[in-house]
């Protein structure tokens, strides 16, 4: 289940748990008829890497921001138990 979509210049953007993708967007249509078109992938597996995900596009519609999450919460696994040091903040 995605967990966040964008619309921008014509294409609806839907950031699911493991990848970005993409679909032609016209008003007033009730239903997705064709594939989804994978824009790139998203960190998913083993970890939970936040299966919820986020996607926005920049006002001018150039550019997309997908946001991820961490791999874990502070601690979640005692520290030095999976946490990754490079993200979030501990203390």
């Amino acid at each position: 289940m995605p967990a966040h979509s964008n619309q921008s210049n014509g294409t609806l953007y839907v950031a699911n748990p493991d990848a970005l993708v993409a679909f032609p967007y016209m008003n007033g249509r009730t239903r997705i008829t064709v594939p989804a078109q994978k824009i790139v992938d998203l960190p998913a597996g083993d970890l939970n890497h936040h299966w919820t995900k986020d996607v926005i596009a920049s006002p001018d519609g150039r550019k997309l921001y997908v946001a991820v999450g961490s791999n874990s919460n502070v601690g979640e696994k005692g520290y030095g138990g999976g946490d990754e040091p490079s993200r979030g903040s501990r203390g």
